[in-house]
Order: structure tokens, then C-alpha cells, then sequence
């Protein structure tokens, strides 16, 4: 198995000074030595190795595939070796470039039936279904729009009947000049009474009070004529009580009808 191997030494010549491609390339190159270092450092990456290995071979082939399918293609796409044109966007353009078409866009257009010939019956018929249908639709439309239009009408005839009853539900009730009239009438009456009763009350306690100094005076007069009674001939006589006065009160007791 091992005699049938054969061992290829492939010897690269690059310059990544004066070539941005190069330069990218030797990157790519070193990143995947250090891989390798690392894979041989662990004995449990023996299948990731194995892969590393043979990863030169498919990159080698697969380039061999392409400079075998056109020399120009190789070569355009080694010149734009780059980490923003690594893309299919910059292998469609370069294909193109080198005359290769991919069968998806090589692929013919879909072949459009012929249209079928009508007999002149069946454009005739179709033309006054044409004619109904669109005779249908201006009535269904001119229909709709008498519908909407009463709908409308409707809505704005409740929503002024609602604005007029809330109006009138707001206004206060208007004056009855009778009633009013009435009113006022009874109001003075109450007022009156009111000063009647004030005036006579007032009326009441005065002559309370008269009483009471009558009733005083009258006790008073009393006492004096029992003392004068009493006292010795030969004193001079007490003085006489005004009785003008007491006369005066007495009818004026009188006159507020009391007694």
C-alpha cells in the first residue's frame, strides 16, 4: 500500500512584498503550520491530522481542475486573491470574463406556448360577458354608494337629535311669571309674619316689663300707707306718691289690650 504512494514536492516562489495576493497567500499558509504543530502536539487529533494532510492535495487538484478548464481563470483568480473577493460574486464575474458560462444561466428560456386562435363566436361572446360584467359592477357600485350615502345621512340626523336633546336637557327650565309672581307674594307674607311676630313679641316683653314695675309700684305704695298708718300724729305726714304717672301706665296697658 505504502509502494503505491508517491511523494510530491511542490515548491511555491512567492512575493508578498510586492504582491497583495502573495502576501495574503503566505498568511493563509503560516496560520495552517501552526495548525499542523498543534495537531502533531496532540495524540488525540489524529483524524483532524490526517485531514491537514491530505487538505495540499484537494487545494493542488482542485487548482489543476480549474487551469485545465481554462489557464485564463487560474490565473485571473490568483491575481485577486483576496479576503474580501473570496466570494461566488468574484468567480461568477471571472468566469464570464474567461468566456464560461454556468448551465444556470446558460440555460435556455422557457419555450411560451403559441397563443390559441379564437373563433370569431367566442371573441364575440366574450366581449359582451365583458360588457355585463362591467355593466354589473358601475350598478353594484352606484348601489353601494346610495347605501353609504343614506347611512351617512342617518348617522348625522341621531347624532343632531342626541346633541339637540343633551342642549335641551342642559338649558335650565324657563320662568313662569304667575308662578313666579306667586312666589315673591307668599315670600312677602312669610317676611311679614315674620316681623309681625318679631314686632309683637317685642310689643310682649315691654309691657312685661310695665307690669312688673306696676305690680312693683303698686307693693311699694302699699307698704307705705301701712307705715304711715302706724306712725304718730304728730310727725309730719309723708310725702304723696305721684300718681299721674301710674295712671298713664295703667292706660297704656289698656290700649295694648291687655286686660
Amino acid at each position: 500500500m505504502t509502494n503505491q504512494l508517491k511523494r510530491v514536492n511542490c515548491s511555491l516562489f512567492l512575493d508578498p512584498v510586492n504582491s497583495p495576493a502573495d502576501r495574503y497567500a503566505v498568511g493563509i499558509m503560516q496560520r495552517w503550520v501552526e495548525e499542523r504543530k498543534e495537531l502533531v502536539s496532540n495524540p488525540s487529533a489524529g483524524t483532524a491530522l490526517h485531514r491537514n494532510l491530505h487538505m495540499h492535495k484537494d487545494i493542488y487538484l482542485s487548482g489543476l481542475f480549474l487551469h485545465l478548464l481554462s489557464p485564463a481563470l487560474t490565473s485571473q483568480l490568483a491575481e485577486v486573491l483576496s479576503e474580501s473577493n473570496v466570494n461566488t460574486a468574484m468567480l461568477a464575474q471571472k468566469l464570464k470574463q474567461c468566456g464560461l458560462v454556468l448551465p444556470s444561466e446558460a440555460a435556455a428560456e422557457p419555450v411560451q406556448p403559441a397563443p390559441l386562435e379564437l373563433s370569431p363566436q367566442i371573441l364575440e361572446l366574450t366581449s359582451d360577458l365583458k360588457s355585463e360584467l362591467a355593466a354589473v359592477k358601475q350598478e353594484v357600485q352606484h348601489g353601494v354608494g346610495q347605501m353609504m350615502s343614506q347611512v351617512e345621512l342617518q348617522a348625522q340626523a341621531e347624532r343632531q337629535a342626541q346633541a339637540d336633546a343633551q342642549a335641551q336637557a342642559q338649558q335650565p327650565a324657563a320662568l313662569d311669571p304667575a308662578l313666579l309672581q306667586e312666589t315673591l307674594a307668599s315670600l312677602k307674607a312669610d317676611i311679614a309674619a315674620e316681623l309681625k311676630q318679631q314686632s309683637q313679641a317685642a310689643e310682649i316683653a315691654e309691657l312685661k316689663a310695665m307690669i312688673s314695675a306696676q305690680s312693683q309700684l303698686i307693693r311699694s305704695l302699699q307698704h307705705n300707707q301701712s307705715q304711715a298708718a302706724n306712725t304718730a300724729p304728730a310727725k309730719d305726714k309723708a310725702p304723696e306718691v305721684n300718681l299721674s304717672e301710674q295712671i298713664a301706665s295703667v292706660q297704656k296697658i289698656k290700649k295694648k289690650g291687655l286686660f
